[in-house]
């Protein structure tokens, strides 16, 4: 595995880094907002998110590119500009598909619609609705966390310290519409580095996604207590507030409390 910490590497990762993390400031105050907030400070959190995000993922993109071509032209001169970020895709995408694994070239195909939103944004007139601007923008900001802790041993409280995890503000971002792609985006992510019989099924979700007590694709904390009455092994979110209002702390096979 790589070290962000490699000479050439680690410029690219504090930049990098510090826009995750100021998208995440942006995505968890969006998520604190309420439908009566000043449409402008919702707003002003909209833009920055998709800035941030769209900034964050260029610098990814490159930290990807030096680790397949270390010597790439397009990257071989620090002080000068960086390529564009859709000349930078289009070079990974002609000259290293064998190398991209299909979550990827998924996140990759997300990180288009960002820079997209981006130009708009810094380009043209700001759109006054930006809710699908940053639904995009959360689902490449997660995918970019994601990128970051499976290839590179990074997580995500590394970057953006909070609790609940950023990304369970970025989630909630997520325009409904698409929360199917992105769990079949999750689904295939876990498919290629984890072994089915290391995860389980999370019971708010219903999706095979629960590793390590936490849910991949939902993000909450999942615990697996055995229930005392009959032995049977159940699945109880750790909020018990939320377990107690969808009947899930009691066994589902005797009824007894969990």
């Amino acid at each position: 595995m790589m070290t962000l910490d490699r000479p050439d590497i680690e410029p690219l990762w504090s930049n990098c880094k510090d826009s995750l993390r100021h998208a995440g400031d942006h995505f968890a105050e969006l998520n604190m907002i309420n439908s009566q907030a000043d449409p402008q400070e919702k707003k002003h959190h909209s833009k920055w998110a998709v800035i941030s995000v769209a900034h964050a993922a260029d610098y990814y993109l490159r930290i990807f590119l030096k680790e397949l071509d270390p010597d790439c032209s397009l990257l071989k001169n620090p002080e000068a500009y960086g390529p564009p970020v859709s000349k930078t895709i289009k070079h990974l995408e002609d000259n290293h598909l064998d190398a991209l694994q299909d979550s990827r070239k998924t996140v990759i195909e997300v990180i288009k619609k960002v820079n997209t939103q981006r130009n708009k944004i810094m380009h043209r007139v700001t759109p006054k609705d930006l809710t699908e601007a940053v639904s995009v923008a959360a689902w490449a900001f997660f995918g970019l966390l994601r990128s970051f802790r499976d290839e590179y041993d990074i997580r995500s409280d590394a970057i953006v310290d909070q609790s609940p995890s950023i990304e369970t503000d970025s989630f909630y971002l997520i325009i409904r519409s698409k929360h199917q792609d992105f769990i079949n985006y999750v689904m295939t992510s876990l498919a290629e580095s984890y072994d089915p019989a290391n995860l389980d099924i999370c019971p708010l979700c219903g999706t095979l996604s629960v590793l390590k007590g936490s849910c991949e694709v939902c993000f909450q904390g999942i615990s697996t207590p055995e229930c005392s009455c009959c032995g049977e092994q159940c699945y109880v979110p750790d909020d018990s507030n939320l377990a107690h209002h969808l009947e899930l702390d009691v066994c589902p096979s005797c009824g007894a409390e969990l």
